[in-house]
């Protein structure tokens, strides 16, 4: 037709799909997840690595100490009769102590400026490094002389532990002939002391030690009268002039944590010149 024509029908828009997205509240639950998470894995990995740390402190540790342990039993398993003069008299250079010990040892030199040689003369105990002044083991050592073979003045001063801060030693005495003379029941008797001097010998809790023993009696017994307590003295004091310990205890007390202090458990060190080796009693 003319003049007027037919207009198509308009076509219907059908809506976009909208984008898919979060929403503000997921995003918040979603980094709060995150955040928790990124905390449970910071925490669990610095208490691993915390744990590995201290795993080898103490490992360190425990290595240090053993060193520590093994020079004093290379040094004190030596341990040699070596005689010297004393008071116009023959007697065995070995001062024991409580806390300090001074032997003549077949144990090689620990300072290497020293040539190697047979024998040295050593002092063990907790004293004040006088170059570095710091406190802790201290090893002294030095040519074995015929006449005060441990004077400090003439020994090297080597600082093996800053950490040990106390070394307490005793001394076996086993000999079945003394304790069946004196009537004394135990055969194996601890010493805090061992030393040919009689005046040292007193000042310990040797004269204690006896009488706890049964080997100072103060009332006779069946067989005659029992020794006293001056001449039992005397008795181990030649004893002990002439003759080495059977083994000798070792405890150390080390410095801990927070000002701590740890005593380790005691060490018993063989003396292979106690066992046979004897002079003139």
């Amino acid at each position: 037709m003319t003049g007027g024509g037919s207009h198509p029908a308009p076509k219907s828009r059908t809506p976009r799909p909208q984008a898919a997205g979060f929403s503000l509240v997921e995003i918040m639950v979603a980094t709060a997840i995150l955040g928790l998470l990124s905390v449970v894995i910071y925490t669990s990995l610095r208490i691993g690595v915390s744990s590995w740390q201290k795993g080898e402190e103490k490992v360190t540790e425990a290595q240090r100490v053993r060193a520590v342990v093994d020079l004093l039993r290379r040094e004190i398993a030596g341990a040699y009769p070596y005689m010297v003069r004393a008071d116009n008299r023959m007697t065995m250079a070995f001062e024991g102590g409580a806390h300090e010990l001074s032997v003549v040892t077949t144990a090689g030199f620990v300072s290497s400026i020293t040539p190697p040689v047979g024998m040295k003369a050593i002092t063990i105990l907790v004293s004040d490094d006088p170059v570095q002044n710091k406190r802790g083991l201290i090893l002294r050592e030095a040519l074995p002389r015929a006449e005060e073979p441990f004077d400090a003045d003439g020994m090297r001063t080597i600082l093996l532990d800053t950490d040990v801060k106390e070394i307490t030693f005793r001394y076996l005495f086993y000999d079945k002939g003394t304790t069946r003379r004196f009537q004394i029941s135990d055969e194996e008797i601890w010493f805090n002391a061992w030393s040919g001097s009689a005046e040292k010998l007193e000042a310990t809790d040797l004269p204690d030690v006896l009488a706890s023993i049964g080997g100072a009696p103060d009332e006779e017994s069946e067989g005659g009268a029992a020794p006293d307590e001056e001449r039992l003295l005397k008795t181990f004091e030649r004893y002990f002039r002439y003759r080495l310990p059977r083994a000798i205890e070792i405890t150390l007390k080390m410095a801990g944590r927070d000002d701590s202090e740890i005593t380790m458990s005691p060490i018993v060190v063989p003396i292979i010149g106690g066992m046979r080796l004897e002079y003139g009693r």
